[in-house]
Parts: structure tokens; sequence; C-alpha cells
């Protein structure tokens, strides 16, 4: 298929911009020759009327003062015959004959015959008027009017000169058009190339991607143009894919372990229960898997809650419910681990009563693994609040901490599931806790938040809308 490369070219962004600018630069090539040809015509024929307009004077000043003989002797000399060559002179009497006619010497053949031989009222003939020539586009040009009370003076000459000058401006544009339109598109065709680089290196670099090569950038110039845009947000979009990539394999493989953890001990008891021959061991074997299941369980339903509010289908159960109550029964369930760690649990809610459409469930679910993260990174004798606001229609719930905090670098992808940072991977989880609060808040129309604390430790913090429900 040798043109295959051809039929190729012809259906790129390359060809179609080199197309259009080639058309462009051909309509105003076109155009600027029009209105340069229109112009050079227009002053050539107002020329050559005015050489004949002068010819004209000249002829009707001899004539009144000298009469027919007189302007016959007057074209008669040699000086004059040469000079006046091109010029056609014709006087006619007020009945319209011919009293003398003056030759004109033109390549073109015209019908003067049908013309001079023609008695007409020379009134008419009075003004401007033209006379084609034959199988040619040549016209000759007359101009006649009225000298004294018994003459009428003709003037013509061809405008063969006039036309041969438009000719020959005519091929000279034409041929400097081809050059400049073919100038045009090759230089089309480099700036296309050119510009389209980044273009084209954007899609080699996603071809190697596509390979696999998730290590490739698109290489940007020095121009600060769309294109160089384009190429900075791909790499950005890639180094941000890659980062997600080796957070979920990492991710995947504490959740992996999470998971085989009770299975292998669901395995474990479920082998010694069929050895035992005590009905005893094999209820307590059934409860540690029925245990052992319900975590795993577990795991799988968050990972579910997060891809129905990632999907916009979980199902919110709204109802009016009393906030200061909710957030009171959250902290009573950590309570007891708080003093375990010796952290001073404090909930600052305001004392009006504030009631909010919510799903009590869901919301309770999303503030418990707020508080369980922050008493898990806290430190010993230090202080967790959970607080709650309306402001300006909106409900703020923040838990603050005391504890480690959250690097700088990981908080763009705290909100993803399976994430862990490496102050985490050294406690229980899994990674989803953070991705089903932030699943939860936007199923509610609202937002979560964090950002670290001036002196220590991190604020998470979720902002409702007061939606009705039904």
């Amino acid at each position: 298929m040798p043109f295959a490369p051809n039929r190729k070219f012809f259906k790129t962004i390359s060809f179609r911009i080199v197309f259009l600018f080639s058309l462009t630069f051909m309509a105003g090539v076109g155009l600027v020759f029009f209105i340069t040809y229109f112009e050079i015509s227009y002053s050539l024929k107002n020329s050559g009327r005015e050489v004949i307009s002068s010819k004209l004077h000249e002829a009707s000043a001899v004539l009144t003062s000298e009469g027919v003989d007189g302007l016959r002797e007057f074209f008669a000399g040699d000086k004059k015959r040469m000079a006046n060559a091109p010029f056609m002179i014709r006087v006619l009497a007020k009945d319209g004959g011919t009293l003398y006619v003056k030759p004109s010497v033109q390549e073109k053949t015209f019908d003067f015959d049908s013309v001079f031989k023609k008695r007409v009222d020379p009134e008419s003939l009075l003004g401007w008027h033209s006379l084609a020539a034959f199988n040619d586009e040549d016209k000759f040009d007359m101009l006649a009017e009225k000298v004294g009370s018994e003459y009428y003076l003709q003037v013509g000459k061809s405008s063969e000169d006039r036309e041969a000058v438009l000719d020959k401006i005519a091929g000279v544009f034409a041929v400097t058009g081809v050059l400049i339109i073919l100038l045009g598109g090759s230089l089309g065709l480099w700036y296309a190339t050119k510009i389209l680089k980044p273009l084209r290196q954007l899609i080699v670099t996603i071809r190697e991607i596509e390979r696999g090569n998730l290590g490739r950038r698109v290489p940007l110039g020095e121009a600060k143009d769309e294109l160089h845009d384009l190429g900075s947000t791909f790499n950005r979009m890639i180094e941000r894919i890659e980062t997600l990539i080796r957070v979920m394999r990492e991710s995947l493989d504490h959740v992996a372990h999470d998971i085989r953890t009770p299975l292998t001990r669901i395995k474990a008891v479920a082998e010694d229960a069929m050895l035992s021959t005590r009905p005893t061991s094999m209820k307590e074997a059934l409860e540690d898997c029925a245990e052992s299941a319900t975590d795993i369980s577990g795991i799988v339903d968050q990972l579910m809650s997060i891809s129905e509010a990632e999907a916009g289908t979980m199902i919110l159960r709204r109802e009016a419910s009393d906030v200061p109550l909710l957030l009171k029964d959250v902290a009573e369930i950590y309570e007891f681990v708080a003093l375990e760690k010796s952290i001073r649990l404090e909930l600052d809610v305001e004392l009006a009563p504030m009631e909010w459409p919510l799903d009590r469930k869901r919301i309770k679910q999303a503030v418990a693994n707020l508080l369980d993260n922050a008493l898990k990174f806290s430190d010993r004798d230090s202080r967790v609040i959970l607080r709650a606001r309306n402001e300006e229609g909106f409900l703020m719930i923040s838990v603050v901490d005391e504890g480690c905090g959250i690097p700088a670098e990981d908080f763009p992808y705290i909100w993803d599931r399976l994430f862990r940072g490496e102050r985490s991977r050294t406690t229980m989880g899994s990674g989803l806790g953070l991705s089903i609060v932030r699943s939860i808040v936007v199923a509610h129309g609202g937002r979560v938040f964090a950002e670290a604390n001036s002196k220590k430790g991190t604020t998470f913090s979720v902002r409702l809308p007061e939606i009705a429900y039904m």
C-alpha cells in the first residue's frame, strides 16, 4: 500500500491546517489581484480617455481656426502623421455626411465601414461610444462633440495597448500568485508541523503509557501556550495516576492481609472443629467463624457503600435528627477507648436545640470514623474535641485532635479509598474510613475537608446544607 501514508496525512490536523491556511491565502491573493487589476484597468481606461479627449481638443482647435482643409493638412505632415497614427479623426456635417476621415493604425480589426458609411444623426454620436473588435475583447473608444455650428468632430483610439498591459499584468500576477501560494503552503506546512509538535509528542507518550511505561512524560517546550498547558496538565495527570496506582497496590496488599487474616482464622478453627468430638468446641468454632465472617462482610460493605455513593445510588433515609443527641451517642461509644489511652474526649455542641434533616445512621457512621481516627492517632494524655455549630444555615461538625498530624504531601490523597500514609501502616485499618466519610457527606450534598492545626494535630470538618426531606 504505497499511498497509505498519503491518505493518512490527508486525515491529520496538520493537513487541515495547511489546507485552510492555503485556501485562505489563495482567497486573499485572489482578492488582492482582483482589486489591483480593477484599479489598474480603471486607471488605464481613464488615462486612455484623457488622451482621446486631449486629442479631440487639439483637433477641435485646428478645425475651428482653419476648417476641414486646414485639419487635413495638419494631419498630413510626416511628423504629425506618425504621432497621430493610433488616432482616428472624423469630421461630420450637420446632415450626418462625412467630410473628413483620418484612419487609425492598430493590430485589431474593427467594423468601421458599418459605422462610417451609415448616415446617422450627428447629435446621437455625441459623448463616448465603443466599437468591439472582431473576435477579440479589444474596444475602440470614440468621443464626439460639436465644433461650432457646422461641424461634428469624432476622435477614437483602440484599447489594444491598454489590454496588452493588462494581459501582461495578469500573467505576472498568475505566475507570482502560484509562487506565493506554493510558498504559503510550504510555510503553512512548516508552521503546522512546528506548532503541533507537542501534540505529536503527547500522542507518542500516550502510546508508550498504553504499553505500560507509566514513567514516560511529555517533553515541554519553552513556549507557554495552550499546548504547553495541555502537556503540563497531562504530565500531572499521569503523575497522579501513577501515585494512585502505587497507593492502590499497596492498599490492596493491606486489604488482602486484612481479609486473609480472618479467612485463615476461619480455616484453622474449622479444621480444629472437624478433629474435635466435643460439642462445646464445635460451638465455639462456629462463633469464631461467624465473627471472622462478620469482619470480612464489614470490609465488603464499606467498599460497596463507597461505590454506591460514587455512583450516586446511595439511599438516604433523611429525618429530622437531634444533632447534639446524635453526637452524644457517638461520643459515648468511644468514651471507653479514650479512657484506655488517657485521652480527654470533649463534646462541644451549641446548647440550643439543633435538628437537621439527615440520615442519622449514615452520619453517625461518618462521625464515628472521624472520631475513631482521631483517637487512634492521638498521643496519651492529649485531647480530642467533637464540635458542632450552625454556621449561616450550614451544619458544621468538626473533630479536633492533638495527634501526630498528617504530612503535607499526604493531604491530597487521604480521601482516596485504600490510601494509608506511612504513619498509619503500623495500625489496624483498611484505608477505607475517610473514603466512607466523604461518600456519605457528598451523598448528603455537603463536603468534608481537613486542615492542620496551628500547633499540633488535625481538624476534620463536615459541612452539611439544610436540605428539605420527604
